[in-house]
C-alpha cells in the first residue's frame, strides 16, 4: 500500500470536507481508507504540475456487478478531461453494471455534480446513496469530455 497516497488523501479530504463534516477525523479517515484499500479498493487520482494532488475517485468493488464509490474529491475549479478519461478507462476495463456512490446529505456541491452526471438518488437521509448504470455514465463523460 502507498502510505504518501493515504496521507495525501487525507489531507485532501480535510481541505475538502471542511464545512460540510465538521467532525472530520484524519486518523479515523487513514484507518478507514487503509482498511479499504486492504479490502479491494483502487485509487484514481489527478495531480497538477507541482504533484499536488487535485482530484480522487475510490472504487471498492461490492460483488460481481456493483461497483461502490466511497469518496471522489474533486478541487473546486478542477475538472479536467484527463481525469474523466482515467475514469472512464477504469470503467470500460471492468465488468460492473452498476455504479453506487453515498454522498452527506449537506454536501450541496457533491449533490449537484451526481445529479450532472446522471445519478439517482436510491436512499436519502444524513448520507445520500445515489446509483447509476455504468453504461449510462460512460455515455456522460463521453459527452462532458468532449465538452472539456
Amino acid at each position: 500500500m502507498n502510505q504518501e497516497l493515504v496521507e495525501d488523501i487525507v489531507n485532501f479530504d480535510k481541505v475538502q470536507m471542511n464545512g460540510i463534516l465538521d467532525d472530520y477525523d484524519p486518523d479515523r479517515r487513514r484507518k478507514g481508507l487503509t482498511r479499504e484499500i486492504n479490502e479491494g479498493a483502487e485509487i484514481i487520482t489527478c495531480r497538477n504540475l507541482k504533484g499536488a494532488l487535485t482530484a480522487y475517485i475510490e472504487f471498492l468493488p461490492k460483488g460481481q456487478e456493483v461497483l461502490y464509490v466511497p469518496s471522489l474529491q474533486v478541487s473546486t475549479p478542477f475538472l479536467s478531461r484527463v481525469w474523466m478519461t482515467k475514469i472512464k478507462a477504469y470503467l470500460e476495463s471492468h465488468r460492473y453494471r452498476i455504479l453506487s456512490s453515498s454522498v452527506h446529505g449537506n454536501n450541496d456541491r457533491s449533490i449537484s455534480f451526481h445529479h450532472k452526471l446522471g445519478f439517482k438518488i436510491v436512499e436519502s437521509g444524513s448520507k445520500i446513496l445515489f446509483e447509476i448504470r455504468v453504461l449510462d455514465l460512460l455515455n456522460k463523460i463521453e459527452i462532458l469530455t468532449n465538452k472539456v
